[in-house]
């Protein structure tokens, strides 16, 4: 979960504290871990951004069946029911 630490100072500034928990048997080939790193700083980052100040933010990495799991939870007001729809929807630019 190394680069999704990356998000560590903003959450600093934002005044979010930021937990990491996992195992290692949780651990994943240099391959995954480079795009899967990716995937979960932009969650941690999203998630610290919606967090308000004082909260906290749970990231934690487990191993279910042949896959590792990763959770990332905030205390944010949640995504609108509205947009639920879009939210895996390509976007073209």
């Amino acid at each position: 979960m190394n680069r999704a630490t990356r998000a560590l100072p903003n959450a600093s500034q934002a005044g979010v504290e930021v937990t990491v928990s996992g195992s290692p048997d949780t651990l994943v080939n240099a391959r995954v871990a480079n795009l899967t790193g990716l995937v979960l700083a932009n969650h941690v980052t999203n998630a610290i951004e919606a967090s308000p100040r004082g909260a906290t933010v749970n990231v934690a990495a487990r191993r279910e069946g042949g896959s590792v799991q990763f959770l990332v939870r905030d205390s944010g007001p949640g995504i609108a029911p509205e947009v639920h729809s879009e939210l895996f929807r390509p976007v073209r630019s």
